[in-house]
């Protein structure tokens, strides 16, 4: 270590458990961050700030001034360059003394291999399932430890996979379908909740670079910040799980990472999408079930003759609906609804529909 660098580092070289030896260590570490955005934002600060000598970024979005409510690292005049490239110039501005790779596309099966191989360590920054089921099955198949977090409204969680001992799939099985999960652009995230999650995979990450203290892996972490609660979960290795079980069927990245391997596909078709006209005008008058809450703005503008049941309470109560039932989903801007719509037609419902583009749309 230089005199520069021992200046730099002094706060984490003063700590026992890290010392001279553990700061050379993260010098020499490689980490790969999936994603420049919300969660991948404070990953790549802290790392950068730490010291780790190399981190490699892979995202292919541009920035969009929607992204600076929590994507810490850009800024105005960032908007509408590569995320990868504005998070180089940022990291270069906080340590000019590490190297940055930068990979200015989305991750896929073809190149997944090829870049992960070169990293010690992964970390997922995107709220994307398919890219995510990849990323573990990559990292399981290379044996490179991989550290996922994910964040909703105001709901955080986050925990370590460790070659060996368990991955994502021992805890999710299989790729949810399509658009049946929300994400960030539809039900909103609270900023600080972004970055706090992301400040703990950096956090998790530096554990394992170091080999120091207890990673978080088999138990996940979840923080409810609008009630200010931590809880946890422990969860173990499936020995049954098909990429790192006793008997996988996932040996190779050609599984198809963009549907769920449960769920058969089906041809969406446009006569299942209503504009106002058509919806008022249905005989008889459909079930209507309004899946806003508050936050989406149920309470600004309710509808008459509509029966609102969440998004969630749907997904356990559908099996025991009548499948002739006419029913026609509505939410904020047409995404769960449409999802919904998909699903229960995959399910055998015949006459279920939803409002095209949601409220906003139609308002």
């Amino acid at each position: 270590m230089t005199k520069e660098q021992c200046g730099r580092f002094n706060r984490q070289v003063i700590i026992p458990q890290i010392g001279v030896e553990g700061q050379k260590r993260l010098l020499d570490s490689r980490v790969l961050v999936i994603g420049a955005g919300g969660l991948g934002a404070p990953v790549l600060a802290y790392l950068a700030s730490a010291g780790v000598g190399t981190i490699g970024i892979v995202d292919g979005d541009a920035v969009e001034m929607s992204n600076l409510q929590r994507q810490i690292i850009h800024t105005e005049y960032s908007v509408g360059k590569l995320k990868t490239s504005s998070a180089v110039g940022f990291l270069a501005q906080l340590n000019s003394e590490i190297c940055i790779n930068e990979y200015p596309f989305f991750l896929s099966s073809k190149n997944a291999e090829i870049i992960i191989s070169e990293y010690d360590l992964v970390i997922n920054g995107t709220d994307n399932f398919p890219t995510r089921y990849l990323v573990n099955d990559c990292c399981v198949l290379l044996k490179k430890p991989f550290i996922d977090a994910s964040v909703s409204k105001f709901d955080g969680q986050a925990t370590v996979f460790l070659p060996g001992e368990g991955c994502y799939r021992c805890l999710y099985p299989s790729i949810p379908y399509r658009t049946i999960i929300k994400n960030c652009s539809e039900i909103g995230v609270i900023g600080p909740l972004v970055g706090m999650m992301g400040s703990l995979q950096a956090v998790e990450a530096l554990k394992v670079l170091l080999k120091i203290g207890t990673p978080l892996t088999g138990k996940l972490i979840m923080f409810d910040s609008f009630n200010g609660r931590f809880s946890s979960i422990k969860w173990k290795r499936n020995h049954k799980c098909p990429v790192c079980g006793d008997d996988p069927s996932i040996t190779d990245l050609s599984y198809d990472y963009g549907i769920s391997c449960e769920i058969k596909q089906i041809d969406y078709s446009d006569e299942w999408d209503l504009d106002w006209e058509k919806l008022n005008n249905m005989r008889p008058f459909p079930n209507i079930i309004d899946l806003r809450d508050n936050v989406d703005g149920h309470g600004i503008l309710p509808l008459h003759n509509s029966k609102t049941i969440s998004f969630e309470e749907v997904l356990i109560q559908f099996e025991s609906w009548d499948r002739e039932r006419l029913i026609v989903f509505i939410c904020d801007i047409g995404i769960r609804s449409s999802a919904l719509t998909e699903m229960l037609r995959l399910k055998g419902f015949k006459s279920v529909y939803h409002l095209r583009g949601g409220i906003s749309h139609w308002l």
